[in-house]
C-alpha cells in the first residue's frame, strides 16, 4: 500500500530496491534498490527510474510534464562530501537509504519513509521476524462472535519516548486524524475498514464519528463496517500507530521534527547530520529490546562511495542492482557480501483502459502472451527474481496461476489480427518511463515489434505516481510500469485494494471495471468462513485470468550486500516486518 505524489496510497514495493534505484539515479548512477521493509512496491519501474539500458534511445519518445507532486517539509539534510564515522564505543549500524521527505505515520506511504516510521512508532499488533502477528502495544484483544467488534488491552506499561503512558485516546486521535480528509493521509483507505471510516473521508461524516473509541486508558473498542478477517493485519500498518494530540495540536507540522519527535517505537531520532538520519535505542520502550544503540540511514552521493565504505566497514548494508552485477562479481571483497530474500510481490504492466484499443481483452491478452518473460527478468534484474504467470505472489489465496494465458506468440498474433491489428497495423502505443533508456522499456518495445509488428512510444516522465492522476495518462499513454509488494499476505490486500473498481483510482487508476468481480471481492471480504472465502477470491481470478485488465511480468526478489558483522538481518516478506530489530553486529563492529 503505499502513495503521494498522489492523496491515495500508490504503490510502494519494491521497496529496498526502489529506494537505493531513486537515490543513485537522482545523482546520475544506475544503482536500484534498498527498502528496509516496506513494503513494495519492488519494481524497480514504479517510481522514477531503472537503470540505464545499452541501447541507443528510443527514436519515437518524448516528454511529458508530470504532475506536481504534493509538498512535504523533509525531515533530513541533504547529503555533504564527509566521511561517514562510527560513534566510538557504541553498537552502530549503517545502512544506506536516502533522504526521507517525512516521519508522520500518518503521511508515510514509500521506501524511504515507511522503514523509519517503524522504528520510531509502533501499532497495537506487530509481526515478528518470521511474520507471525502478534501483541505488541495491546497485550491481547478480543473479537466478538459477528466479527464486528475488535477490544484491544493495551499494555500498562507502554510509554511514549518523553516517559508519558501510551493511552488508548492516542490510537484515537490517530484514527481520525487519519481518515479525515484534511489529513490527506495516502493510507486512508486502510481506515475504512472501521464502521464509518469511507463516509468520514469522503467528507459526509466528522472525523469523530469513526468506529473507534476508548473504554479507559488501557482499553479499546473498534466497531467495524463489515466483517473484516484481515482487520488485526491492517492493525499493524502504520497509518494505525498512536500519536500524541497535544504535540500535534501544539507544534503544528513541526511535531514531526528532529528535537519535537515523540514516539513509542524502539528508537528515538536524533539530531540530523548531514546526509544521515540517526536513530539511537529508546530506553523506556517496553518491547523486544533493539540489537544495536544506534541505526545511522545514509544518502550517499554515488554507488564507489558506497562501496568503498561498505569495503572499509563504515557500511553495513547496501542494496544490489544488476547493473552492479559485474563490477561486484570480480571485486572478491564484496561479491561474499551478496544475499537475497525472496518478498510477496509482483512486477507488472498497467494498461489504461480508457484507451480504444486496449478496451478489448483480445489485445491484452496478445501484448501479454507475445512476450518472454525469462528474456526480460534477465535484461532487468539480472535473472533475480522469478517468472510471473498471474498476477498475485505466491501465498495470496485463490490465486490460480494455470488459468492465466500462457506465453505464445502464434496465438497472440491470432488474437490480434482478430481484433482488427493483423501484424500489429493501426496500433501504436505510448508507454510512461523514467528515462527513454528504461531497460523495460526498450525491451518491450523491441519484443513487441518483432513478435506482433507493434510500434511503442516511449514518453518521459518525471515521476509516473503523479502522472496517475493527470489528464496525460488519461488522453495519450497506454500503459506504465508498476508493482506491488503485500503489506500483509492476505487476498485483500491485492483483490481488493488493488482491483476493485472503488480503489482502483487511487491505486493505478487503469480505468478498469468489472461488477462481477467487485462483487465477489467484495462478499469476500467480509467471509469468515476461510473456505468460503478462499473460493470467492479464486472465482474473482478466474474473471481477472480471462479479462486480463494488467500484465503480470515477474516475482521480484530483494537482493543486499551484507557485511558478515550484521547477524539476524531478515526483511521479511511483507511490509509489516521490522527487520533491524533483530540485527545485531559482531564485536569487531563495536568500536
Amino acid at each position: 500500500m503505499t502513495a503521494p505524489e498522489s492523496p491515495r496510497p500508490l504503490p510502494r514495493r519494491g521497496v529496498w530496491r526502489r529506494v537505493a534505484g531513486r537515490v543513485l539515479r537522482r545523482l546520475g548512477l544506475p544503482l536500484l534498490g534498498l527498502a528496509l521493509l516496506a513494503v513494495l512496491g519492488l519494481v524497480l519501474y514504479t517510481q522514477q527510474g531503472q537503470q540505464p539500458a545499452t541501447r541507443p534511445p528510443a527514436a519515437s519518445s518524448q516528454r511529458a510534464a508530470p504532475a506536481k507532486p504534493q509538498q512535504q517539509r523533509p525531515p533530513g539534510a541533504q547529503p555533504a562530501p564527509v566521511p561517514p564515522t562510527r560513534t566510538p564505543g557504541a553498537s552502530e549500524l549503517r545502512v544506506m537509504l536516502p533522504r526521507v521527505t517525512t516521519l508522520d505515520p500518518g503521511l508515510a506511504y514509500d521506501s524511504e519513509t515507511i522503514p523509519v516510521v517503524q522504528l520510531l512508532f509502533e501499532g497495537l499488533l506487530a509481526v515478528d521476524e518470521q511474520g507471525k502477528l502478534g501483541p505488541r502495544g495491546a497485550q491481547r484483544w478480543e473479537v466478538s462472535p459477528d466479527g464486528l467488534t475488535y477490544t484491544f488491552f493495551l499494555d500498562p506499561r507502554a510509554r511514549w519516548s518523553d516517559g508519558q503512558a501510551v493511552r488508548a485516546d492516542d490510537y484515537v486521535f490517530a484514527w481520525q486524524r487519519n481518515v479525515d480528509p484534511a489529513t490527506r493521509s495516502p493510507y486512508a483507505p486502510v481506515l475504512f475498514a472501521l464502521k464509518n471510516g469511507a463516509a468520514i473521508n469522503s467528507g459526509r461524516l466528522r472525523p469523530d464519528q469513526l468506529g473507534v473509541r476508548a473504554r479507559d486508558d488501557q482499553t479499546l473498542v473498534v466497531s467495524l463496517e463489515s466483517p473484516a478477517p484481515y482487520f488485526p493485519s491492517l492493525v499493524a500498518t502504520w497509518t494505525y500507530f498512536p500519536l500524541r494530540r497535544d504535540l500535534l495540536q501544539r507544534l503544528g507540522e513541526r511535531w514531526s521534527e528532529p528535537g519535537s519527535l515523540v514516539g513509542n517505537g524502539p528508537y528515538v531520532l536524533q539530531p540530523i547530520q548531514a546526509g544521515e538520519v540517526v536513530l539511537a535505542r529508546n530506553d523506556r520502550y517496553v518491547g523486544p529490546r533493539p540489537g544495536v544503540e544506534r541505526i545511522v540511514f545514509r544518502d550517499y552521493a554515488n554507488a564507489g562511495q558506497a562501496m568503498d565504505d561498505l569495503r572499509r566497514r563504515e557500511l553495513d548494508i547496501m542494496p544490489y542492482s544488476a547493473s552492479l552485477k559485474d563490477v561486484i562479481a570480480q571485486d572478491p571483497q564484496l561479491a561474499p557480501l551478496l544475499r537475497s530474500f525472496p518478498r510477496s510481490g509482483t512486477a507488472f504492466l498497467v494498461l489504461n483502459h480508457r484507451r480504444q484499443a486496449l478496451q478489448d481483452a483480445r489485445v491484452r491478452r496478445a501484448l501479454g502472451m507475445a512476450l518472454d518473460r525469462a528474456a526480460l527478468l534477465d535484461e532487468v534484474t539480472g535473472g533475480a527474481g522469478e517468472v510471473a504467470r498471474s498476477l498475485h505472489p505466491p501465498g495470496i489465496a485463490g490465486r490460480d496461476p494455470a488459468l492465466w494465458p500462457k506465453e505464445d506468440v502464434a496465438e497472440a498474433r491470432r488474437l490480434l489480427a482478430e481484433a482488427g491489428y493483423p501484424d500489429g497495423r493501426g496500433l501504436e502505443l505510448v508507454m510512461a518511463v523514467p528515462s527513454v533508456v528504461d531497460p523495460l522499456g526498450r525491451e518491450l518495445q523491441q519484443r513487441w515489434k518483432d513478435t506482433l509488428g507493434v510500434t511503442v512510444r516511449l514518453m518521459e516522465v518525471d515521476s509516473v505516481p503523479a502522472l496517475r492522476d493527470s489528464d496525460a495518462w488519461r488522453n495519450q499513454i497506454d500503459l506504465y510500469a508498476g508493482s506491488w509488494q503485500s503489506d500483509y499476505e492476505d487476498p485483500y490486500n491485492w483483490f481488493n485494494l488493488l482491483w476493485d473498481s472503488q480503489h482502483d483510482p487511487g491505486q493505478y487508476n487503469s480505468g478498469w471495471r468489472n461488477p462481477d468481480f467487485d462483487g465477489l471481492v467484495r462478499a469476500a471480504q467480509a467471509e469468515l468462513n476461510p473456505a468460503r472465502r478462499t473460493e470467492l477470491y479464486h472465482q474473482a481470478e478466474q474473471i481477472m485470468a480471462t479479462d486480463y485488465p494488467l500484465i503480470p511480468l515477474y516475482y521480484p526478489v530483494e537482493q543486499y550486500l551484507v557485511r558478515p558483522e550484521v547477524q539476524g538481518f531478515q526483511p521479511g516478506r511483507t511490509a509489516l516486518a521490522v527487520p533491524l530489530l533483530g540485527v545485531s553486529l559482531s564485536a569487531t563492529t563495536q568500536l
